[in-house]
């Protein structure tokens, strides 16, 4: 887990002036009403509903997640998938669930990048959860523009080693999830814009013709990634990015190697965690379920509203398994966070 934090942390250093056209809000818009995304992505799904996440202390997960990040405790609904988990908490229109696992636990492999609110209140709170904890949490603080303005927030959940980068949103934000009919909450922690899955080189080829084939998402291919993209109406965009590492030199290509046995290990453990996808439309949905029965997936779960699979045993054009659960949801899912309107069905 250590090893992903290292990883994370140094690519964000060594980016330096570019961080700002990669990550970070237009410049102008932190000082102007924002006038939105844009047009969405073709073949977009609905939303990143969830992420589970086993973490080893419970309390240190919440007090990371509520009192850090500024993410809102919420009840956790009935149903399937939901019987291990301790608590929920809600990061916009999408939530992290949390259970208890044993430690050491396999953090998730790659990262989360987030809109806040207040990187500054954000700050002060993990440096007191550092300091409660003797341990880090804070694990790097950018200034691009102002020396005294925080622009990006690297931090690290202590139970459980996930790592969140952290931008500032773009004024006006908050207004344009009111016009798309969310309900804009007094929290920190404004949206999941990007979750991040660090892959092999040369996988992401077979992942985009994966997703294209189970879910006719977007899949968009990239030099050494790949994309699936979401959007609600003009006030949500999300991504699920598969990263393939970069160029090495000898001595980063010797220090990956000995993490390498380690990681092989926590592919069992990856096993405990879960993403879920919201569908566009309810015939999107029906379609995805027989696409993913014919691929060959292991569905379980399954219903009029959701399915899950892991470990797909696809066709031999594909080289992509997925270990970590996927779950598969309707738009009209009792659960989904925002009301999609008749078009859906």
């Amino acid at each position: 887990q250590k090893h992903f934090a290292s990883i994370y942390t140094n690519n964000i250093s060594n980016m330096g002036g570019a961080l700002n056209k990669l990550l970070m809000p237009q410049e102008e818009s932190l000082t102007k009403n924002w006038l939105g995304f844009g047009p969405a992505e073709d073949k977009s799904l609905l939303l990143i509903g969830h992420v589970k996440l086993p973490v080893a202390d419970l309390d240190t997960s919440k007090q990371f997640f509520v009192n850090v990040l500024g993410a809102e405790e919420t009840s956790t609904p009935s149903g399937s998938n939901q019987d291990d988990v301790a608590y929920r908490a809600a990061c916009g229109t999408s939530f992290v669930l949390t259970k208890a696992a044993d430690d050491p636990v396999a953090a998730w492999p790659g990262q989360f990048y987030v809109w806040a609110s207040n990187l500054q209140k954000m700050s002060e709170a993990a440096h007191a959860l550092e300091k409660e904890k003797q341990t880090e949490v804070v694990l790097e603080e950018l200034c691009l523009k102002m020396e005294t303005k925080i622009d990006v927030l690297v931090l690290r959940d202590p139970s459980s080693n996930n790592i969140f980068v952290v931008n500032q949103a773009p004024k006006g934000y908050t207004r344009l999830l009111k016009m798309g009919g969310l309900e804009a909450k007094d929290q920190n922690l404004l949206a999941v814009m990007d979750v991040q899955c660090q892959v092999d080189a040369g996988q992401s080829a077979g992942i985009s013709q994966f997703y294209r084939k189970a879910l006719n998402a977007s899949g968009k291919r990239a030099e050494d990634c790949c994309k699936v993209d979401f959007a609600f109406k003009d006030s949500t965009r999300q991504t699920l990015t598969f990263k393939e590492p970069e160029a090495t030199t000898d001595a980063q290509t010797e220090a990956q190697g000995e993490a390498t046995a380690e990681e092989t290990q926590n592919q069992t453990k990856a096993r405990a965690l879960s993403i879920c996808f919201y569908m566009p439309t309810e015939d999107s949905f029906k379609e995805a379920l027989k696409t993913c029965k014919d691929l060959g997936l292991n569905i379980s779960n399954e219903d009029d509203k959701e399915f899950v699979f892991r470990d797909a045993a696809l066709a031999e054009s594909s080289e992509f398994s997925p270990i970590v659960e996927h779950v598969i949801r309707s738009p009209l899912h009792g659960d989904c966070p925002v009301s999609v309107g008749a078009e859906t069905k």
